[in-house]
């Protein structure tokens, strides 16, 4: 009688998984679909990081698109670091456009209805770059007489108007640079940067 118990007890205990064994495949089931996780997690944030930066990028040349057309329609009354004023005489919406750059670097855009961007007869205020976007520098360089003049031999009688030359420098920033270098750290794949740099021609002097 003995003898029959233990084997049967022993036949028993073959038969199924101890609690070591099923605590053992649990705890590596849990790390398999963990990783698969994160890994499905990690590829699609990339995939979102990039179409961000491909929208920023878009942004970015419709930005200085759009500031050209408004300059090769207008006559540029100032220019600088940050900010440029076009005054628009054949415009109806406005006389003048300002674009500046603010403090938390965003572009934005002012239309006025008075020569030389008077800040008293404002008509409309918008943000033009894209939100996720950091402007880091937004400069433009004026070189004055650098096209065709109305005149082709000036004389006393014919003193032609000096056409302008607008140089537009845009940086931009996609992420969280270094604090201190203002730079993306080596293996960021979160942080990105790009200069664009455009000059166009006044048309309306």
């Amino acid at each position: 009688m003995n003898t029959n118990t233990t084997q049967n007890n022993r036949t028993r205990s073959s038969q199924g998984f101890t609690l070591i064994e099923l605590i053992f495949s649990i705890a590596l089931i849990s790390f398999m679909l963990t990783t698969v996780l994160v890994t499905f997690l990690g590829v699609f944030r990339f995939y979102l990081w990039s179409q961000t930066i491909n929208a920023n990028q878009i942004s970015s040349r419709q930005l200085l698109t759009n500031l050209s057309k408004d300059i090769q329609s207008g006559v540029v009354d100032s220019a600088g670091v940050g900010s440029i004023c076009i005054n628009t005489p054949n415009s109806i919406e406005a006389k003048s456009i300002y674009y500046f750059l603010d403090v938390n670097h965003q572009v934005h855009k002012k239309l006025i209805s008075s020569p030389n961007c008077n800040p008293l007869n404002l008509v409309s205020e918008e943000i033009i770059s894209n939100p996720t976007l950091t402007v880091d520098r937004l400069d433009f360089g004026v070189v004055r007489g650098a096209t065709g003049n109305s005149c082709s031999s000036p004389t006393t009688d014919c003193k032609p108007p000096l056409r302008q030359s607008v140089t537009i420098n845009l940086d931009i920033t996609n992420g969280f640079p270094d604090a201190v270098t203002g730079k993306c750290k080596p293996g960021d794949n979160f942080c990105n940067q790009a200069s664009f740099i455009t000059a166009v021609n006044e048309t309306t002097r």
